[in-house]
């Protein structure tokens, strides 16, 4: 079978699953953009989703040099542009699930379909207001939960699909590889960093919270007035999400309570989620400690697809310390019952 003929199984056996028409336009990107001169792509892409149309393309110049870089295949045994583009198509369908159909997304975390919905408005608002956000997409892609699902489904329903049709010439390490930067790359995640940038965004663009267009998610809303603020502890300690423990361990909502009186009951409420939120944060640098050779996987992964300058692959620790040790110094002034000390507050956070 050549490159459109996989497509097509893999097209069809997905909408199929997921009773969708979805559409990947196998071409080159100067084909693409000619047709589309509208659109905005990197020239390092490999592929992207069109939202507006639901269409992905995957772009055939990229996919051929990666198949002539012909990385760690000596014996010429192995097809690394058709390795990569399976695991491409699998990723820009999982963007399509993500943004269109997130009713229809599996094996998710509890939390992970509000972290979409924000993660997208801290992409969108950075085309408008560049310095709003610490956190950059276009450096830090792989940092997003967007891009690390989208991966993760990648590597596995591709391993699941030339396993099913035996499909031969499948460079395994190249999967295996990017198997092990994503399971670096989940326990990497740190949402606090996350609701840090989105709740500076509502705070100075209050308007998306009833603008659809830019904030479609109930669970995410409901943490704020529509002044930007968030609400008080009397109001958030009943709101009903997976993300509570986050948004009242942020910085913003402990400055909201910091020297006002408050009810034992609430303290512990408050007590209770920066614990959450700590133990989380302890338990994934215990399981980090065990990716000391992540460096290497990433530089064997960029030999395997390194066809342009730019990379968004990283071992950086995402994790802000200097607001855990912050966190971790309120909780000792909830025990002491004593005033939170804003000098101490981390900058990032």
């Amino acid at each position: 079978m050549n490159y459109n003929d996989i497509i097509s199984l893999i097209v069809n056996d997905f909408n199929r699953s997921f009773n969708l028409s979805s559409e990947i336009i196998y071409d080159s990107r100067e084909n693409i953009i000619n047709k589309n001169p509208h659109f905005k792509i990197g020239k390092s892409a490999g592929g992207f989703l069109d939202i507006a149309s639901k269409r992905i393309y995957l772009f055939s110049g990229i996919i051929e040099k990666i198949k002539e870089r012909n990385y760690y295949n000596y014996n010429n045994t192995k097809d690394n542009g058709l390795t990569f583009l399976i695991f491409a198509a699998f990723h820009e369908l999982e963007h399509l699930l993500q943004f269109k159909y997130p009713e229809k997304l599996r094996k998710q975390f509890a939390f992970s379909r509000q972290m979409y919905k924000l993660e997208d408005v801290i992409i969108k608002i950075a085309q408008y207001d560049q310095l709003i956000s610490d956190v950059n997409y276009s450096e830090q892609h792989d940092n997003f939960l967007l891009e690390i699902d989208a991966d993760i489904k990648g590597v596995t329903n591709a391993l699941s699909f030339v396993r099913y049709y035996e499909i031969n010439g499948i460079n395994n390490r190249y999967l295996e590889l990017m198997k092990k930067y994503n399971d670096f790359r989940i326990n990497n995640y740190d949402i606090p960093i996350m609701i840090s940038q989105f709740n500076k965004i509502v705070k100075k663009y209050p308007e998306i919270l009833n603008d659809k267009q830019w904030l479609d998610c109930e669970e995410l809303t409901q943490f704020y007035h529509l002044d930007g603020n968030l609400k008080s502890i009397e109001e958030i300690i009943s709101v009903n999400s997976s993300l509570l423990p986050y948004f009242v361990s942020s910085i913003s909502f402990l400055k909201s309570i910091n020297g006002k009186i408050i009810t034992d009951y609430q303290k512990k409420f408050i007590y209770s989620c920066l614990d959450t939120v700590i133990n989380e944060h302890n338990q994934k640098q215990e399981k980090l400690g065990g990716f000391s050779d992540i460096d290497l996987v990433i530089n064997e992964l960029m030999n395997y697809t390194k066809v342009s300058g730019k990379n968004s692959k990283s071992s950086k620790m995402m994790a802000n310390e200097k607001y855990y040790n912050y966190i971790s110094k309120v909780m000792e002034c909830f025990k002491e019952d004593k005033k939170i000390e804003e000098d101490n507050e981390p900058h990032l956070c």
